[in-house]
C-alpha cells in the first residue's frame, strides 16, 4: 500500500547524514594524498571548534577537568587515529571500498543488539541483512587500478630508483624535502 509509506523528520536527518558522510569520505579521497596527520589535525579541530560552539550554545560548562580530559583521550583514540587509518586505508584502497570495510561496524553493532535483547530477527531484517551483505562484498571485491600521484614530505635518497625527481645541484645520500611521486599505482 503506497499511502502507508512515509518519512518522519528523524528518517529525512537520517537521509541528510548519509548524503553528508558519503561527500565527506569523497572529499576526504580527494585530499587522502596529503599528510594524513594534518588532515587529521584539521578535521578534529574543526570537529572540536564546532562541538564547543554547540556547548556554548546550550550553555554547558566543564567543571569538572578530570571529564574533559577523558572525554579528549576518547576523542584521540575513537576519532583521531580512527580518522588517520581511514585516510590511509582510503589511499591504497579507494573511498568506495574504504567505506564497504567500515561498514562493518553496522553489523556489529548489529550483532551486540541481538545478543543484548535477545530478539529474533524479523524477515524483513533477514532480507535487509542479506543486501547489506551483498552490498558490501561487491564493493569489497571490485578490482580497480589508478593512478594516484603522492605528494609527501619524508628521508630519501635517488639510488633507490623510486625517488627520480631533480635538484637544482647534486645532493649526496640521504636528504628530506615536499616531493611528488607521480605514479602510486594502488589497487
Amino acid at each position: 500500500d503506497v499511502s502507508s509509506f512515509s518519512f518522519s523528520l528523524g528518517s529525512i536527518f537520517v537521509l541528510l547524514a548519509c548524503i553528508c558522510w558519503g561527500l565527506e569520505n569523497n572529499c576526504t579521497r580527494k585530499l587522502s594524498i596529503k599528510d594524513p596527520l594534518e588532515i587529521v589535525v584539521i578535521k578534529g579541530l574543526g570537529s572540536g571548534v564546532g562541538s564547543l560552539l554547540v556547548a556554548l550554545v546550550l550553555k554547558e560548562n566543564a567543571s569538572n577537568l578530570a571529564y574533559v580530559a577523558i572525554a579528549l583521550l576518547l576523542g584521540f583514540f575513537s576519532y583521531g587515529l580512527s580518522i588517520y587509518f581511514y585516510i590511509y586505508a582510503q589511499r591504497y584502497l579507494g573511498a568506495a571500498k574504504t567505506s564497504a570495510y567500515y561498514a562493518i561496524a553496522p553489523f556489529i553493532g548489529v550483532g551486540l543488539s541481538l545478543m543484548i535483547f535477545r530478539e529474533l530477527p524479523t524477515t524483513t531484517f533477514l532480507i535487509a541483512l542479506f543486501i547489506m551483505i551483498l552490498g558490501m562484498y561487491l564493493a569489497s571485491t571490485e578490482e580497480r587500478k589508478f593512478s594516484l600521484p603522492l605528494i609527501h614530505k619524508h628521508e630519501h635518497s635517488h639510488d633507490d630508483h623510486h625517488h627520480s625527481h631533480s635538484h637544482f645541484k647534486y645532493i649526496f645520500g640521504s636528504h628530506s624535502h615536499l616531493h611528488i611521486h607521480k605514479d602510486l599505482t594502488t589497487h
